[in-house]
């Protein structure tokens, strides 16, 4: 439904620039293009609102958490990205983050940590110098598998203290199915008890790697595993050479390479199922979910260096957004890889920020661009989208000069923020994201 409320809503939060609420729209094929050109109208104010979510991918989220086709249509969102049906769904959002990028690592190195004293962290999968291609990835399949299970026994150990220790009487009395459960949300009285979730963080560091590896080593033999191990083990200190080659000729996710955006919507698969394997201790199924939170910096600073060129310590991708500045080709490129993903089994969300050239979204051609952005997302079946629309310089005085920018507002991950009160980490990962033109 789009009515004049809708609009409203809208232009109140371009009346009262604040970090939160936060604020979202649902959008469909048959959305109104004046609507669609009203969300573009706030979008290219810059604070990163509203995120734009695609009834196409969610109803279906919701179909598959339980629900009717009429409750599916009334779903609302929660927390960053997360889908819910109000007043019928205890979600649990956040179970515990794995990262895609130390599986990668893991596989190179037999399960040692680099950034760990080379600690054996993960599985040995074995030695990748003797392996094929198809192999390597089954080595990092392998340890996604383990570092799922991990998390996991984790979260059945939460869930079930918040069931000893902090039940919530008062919130369960206003969620269907507790009365007739007799029991507490905690303990998995709600109608629909939904994951925990467990959320993957460096899908596009994951795929990059294998590119790299796939592209150097097996279809060109430019160079050995052995060498490019050797190289990464070092953070390629004494390897630039070799690092500027990974990095300006792999071929990299976000940017309509087909053989390469397969490569995320088999790992994110996996991932998926791997998840699902596992009962929860409430009952149901873990869920699964692609969204950073803003855990893509910290996650990077525990991975060493990576086969596409990344040096050791710095962030990861965010959600399933592509690596920033490896995505040369436009926002429509950037879409059609992201679309190879199957959003709607990742029931707990997905997540992809996008930042918009400001001078490429003016006038009333602008509006234009972003609202064809919109359309695109949701012909391509992609869940959810935000945007940045800053340039770089205008971020880079803001650090040097905070005081000056005190109310200046950024999309992070599912939620926006005043940029000077951000650690310099997520201020630089914010400037390094990729800027189109729309």
């Amino acid at each position: 439904v789009t009515n004049e409320l809708s609009y409203l809503f809208l232009t109140a939060k371009m009346d009262v620039r604040l970090h939160a609420p936060s604020m979202s729209v649902r959008v469909h094929k048959h959305s109104p293009e004046d609507f669609l050109q009203h969300v573009a109208r706030l979008a290219r104010l810059g604070a990163g609102f509203p995120a734009v979510y695609n009834d196409e991918s969610a109803i279906k989220m919701m179909l598959l958490s339980g629900g009717s086709m009429e409750e599916a249509r009334e779903y609302q969102m929660v927390g960053c990205v997360e889908p819910f049906i109000s007043g019928k769904m205890a979600k649990w959002s956040d179970g515990g983050h794995y990262n895609f990028a130390s599986a990668m690592e893991f596989a190179l190195t037999n399960g040692r940590s680099l950034m760990n004293d080379n600690r054996q962290l993960g599985l040995k999968t074995g030695d990748p110098t003797e392996m094929t291609f198809e192999e390597i990835k089954e080595a990092v399949k392998a340890q996604l598998a383990y570092m799922i299970k991990a998390i996991s026994i984790c979260a059945h150990v939460n869930e079930k203290l918040y069931d000893e220790l902090t039940p919530f009487p008062f919130v369960s009395t206003l969620l269907d199915g507790t009365y007739e459960s007799g029991k507490d949300l905690t303990a998995g009285g709600v109608k629909y008890t939904i994951g925990p979730a467990l959320i993957g963080t460096g899908i596009a560091d994951l795929v990059n790697s294998l590119s790299a590896i796939k592209t150097h080593v097996f279809d060109e033999k430019s160079i050995t595993m052995s060498q490019l191990i050797e190289a990464v083990e070092h953070n390629f200190e004494g390897y630039e050479d070799l690092r500027l080659m990974l990095e300006n000729t792999t071929p990299m996710y976000g940017n309509d390479i087909e053989e390469v955006d397969l490569l995320a919507g088999e790992m994110t698969d996996y991932a998926y199922k791997e998840i699902s394997s596992h009962k929860s201790w409430r009952g149901p199924a873990y869920i699964s979910g692609l969204y950073p939170v803003s855990s893509h910096v910290p996650h990077g600073l525990v991975v060493g260096a990576l086969p596409y060129g990344r040096k050791a310590g710095t962030p990861l991708a965010d959600g399933c957004s592509p690596k920033g500045g490896t995505d040369h080709l436009g926002p429509t490129s950037v879409l059609k890889s992201v679309a190879k993903i199957n959003h709607e089994v990742h029931t707990s969300g997905t997540l992809l920020n996008m930042r918009l050239d400001p001078a490429s979204v003016e006038g009333d051609l602008g509006l234009a661009r972003i609202s064809s952005i919109i359309r695109a997302f949701v012909d391509l079946n992609i869940y959810h989208i935000q945007f940045n629309v800053i340039s770089s310089e205008t971020l880079r005085r803001a650090q040097l000069n905070p005081e000056k920018y005190k109310s200046l507002i950024v999309r992070v991950a599912g939620y926006s923020a005043y940029f000077t009160e951000l650690c310099k980490e997520m201020q630089d990962d914010i400037i390094q994201r990729t800027t189109h033109t729309a």
